[in-house]
């Protein structure tokens, strides 16, 4: 009797064990999972901020190259201003200037802005003019690039136009980008082509030809 109940007895205190261990080990569970799910938490906000940053900074990297490259541009590229009365005098302050020596000289030919508009009266100079200056801006070659203003409507329209009967230029239309080289043109393009950058990068290389029309 004595041996059954203490039989009784040690087996209800190893179930009563057992289902404290269950217990305690379910609790440890809960707690290693609880550990786990904060690590995921702080190991996910550590990730967002560290994308955040390497977005911010390359940001701020991608600014820093604009900025250069503008400094850059401007330096590489000046611009000057003439008109048929000018022109020549321009020409030849670029060519006894020794600080020109090395540099590409272009005559980029145009119609004379609008005052009512402040714009161009020629729609083509209006849509060449920007695209040439980025191209020449973006050339790793310092260039000069002379603006050449023709005239208003009625003057560039004018059969004996200096430009038009000048055996250098012999314009026929404007705008007319020309790769001078000191004494003559050595490349142009026509004002159907001056908008087009794939035929104004060809005007940039040493072995200059006139592009095919």
């Amino acid at each position: 009797m004595n041996y059954n109940t203490g039989y009784q007895f040690s087996f209800n205190n190893s179930s009563s064990s057992s289902s404290d261990s269950d217990e305690w080990f379910m609790e440890e569970i809960d707690l290693e999972e609880q550990i786990l799910v904060n690590m995921y938490i702080n190991n996910t906000r550590l990730i967002h901020q560290l994308i955040q940053e390497n977005e911010s900074n390359e940001h701020n990297r991608r600014r820093k190259r604009q900025r250069r490259r503008r400094r850059k541009a401007k330096m590489t590229l000046k611009k000057l201003d003439a008109n048929p009365s000018t022109l020549e005098s321009v020409l030849e302050e670029l060519k006894s200037d020794e600080t020109n020596r090395g540099k590409i000289n272009f005559i980029l030919f145009l119609a004379d802005n609008d005052p009512t508009t402040n714009r161009s009266w020629c729609p083509d100079c209006v849509r060449a003019e920007p695209v040439i200056y980025k191209t020449l801006e973006e050339s790793p070659a310092e260039v000069n690039l002379i603006r050449a203003y023709a005239g208003d409507r009625p003057t560039w329209r004018n059969p004996v136009h200096p430009w038009r009967v000048d055996p250098r230029f012999k314009l026929t239309g404007v705008p007319t980008l020309v790769r001078w080289d000191g004494e003559s043109v050595k490349g142009r393009l026509e004002d159907h082509q001056a908008h087009v950058p794939r035929l104004i990068l060809p005007l940039l290389s040493s072995s200059v030809s006139a592009p095919a029309t």
